[in-house]
């Protein structure tokens, strides 16, 4: 009899799970359409590239192929296209005067880039390099932006920017980029006391940083990258 009723739960709760990761499935299916469905008329009413209409949605993008959720990829490419076509502009990169929060925009544009598939090229190199010269010598970045959760505090500011020129930094640079990676991931490890605003919020940044930037958190766990799903995005 025990060992029935132990069979017979086993078994509810292998359809439960099953159930519960359906319903995930269909959920994130669900809000990737809800998302894509409003980036379609963005473009009739703005100029701009936005982070919660353009750079979030591609790194969301990326996470559901990765995870199997369907995305409409003739939809998702030509918001990319739009969204990340300034990477093409070489005179628009060099003059540098489309700047609205440095290194933080910059760099959440350039990993957003990087889920959209923009492939490294002279022009993200350039962006890179600028986004790289704004570090303080102590090692961090700063942001004027008070945005909790995404866009706050210097050590969200931090790993967001060492992931940016590590995906794009120039080859010729690239000795630059592990120095300032070693910075970084020093003042993440003993941030000074008298910088740490906001200590209540960027944990999740602070990890964030410190995985990117090859130092273990203490709990030991290991992350994995997946570059199946990504498509890559020429750029005329």
């Amino acid at each position: 009899m025990k060992l029935w009723i132990g069979i017979v739960c086993s078994v509810l709760a292998s359809l439960a799970g099953d159930a519960s990761t359906a319903r995930i499935q269909e959920a994130a299916t669900r809000a990737v359409a809800i998302i894509q469905k409003s980036q379609n008329n963005w473009y009739a009413k703005a100029s701009c590239v936005s982070c919660h209409q353009q750079v979030f949605p591609a790194l969301a993008f990326r996470a559901a192929r990765e995870h199997g959720i369907p995305v409409d990829e003739k939809a998702a490419h030509a918001d990319a296209a739009a969204a990340f076509g300034f990477y093409s502009n070489l005179e628009r990169a060099a003059e540098f005067t489309y700047v609205i929060d440095p290194a933080l925009n910059d760099s959440y544009g350039m990993i957003a880039a990087n889920a959209a598939g923009v492939r490294p090229s002279l022009v993200t190199a350039v962006y890179a390099r600028l986004v790289a010269a704004r570090q303080e010598p102590d090692g961090h970045w700063e942001t004027g932006d008070v945005r909790p959760p995404q866009s706050y505090s210097p050590f969200t500011t931090t790993a967001i920017t060492v992931r940016a020129i590590q995906l794009y930094g120039h080859p010729s640079q690239k000795a630059d980029v592990l120095t300032r990676v070693a910075r970084a991931r020093s003042w993440l490890v003993f941030p000074p006391a008298s910088r740490d605003r906001g200590a209540r919020v960027p944990t999740a940044g602070r990890l964030l940083g410190r995985r990117g930037s090859g130092h273990a958190p203490e709990d030991g766990h290991g992350t994995q990258s997946h570059a199946a799903g990504r498509w890559g995005l020429e750029l005329a």
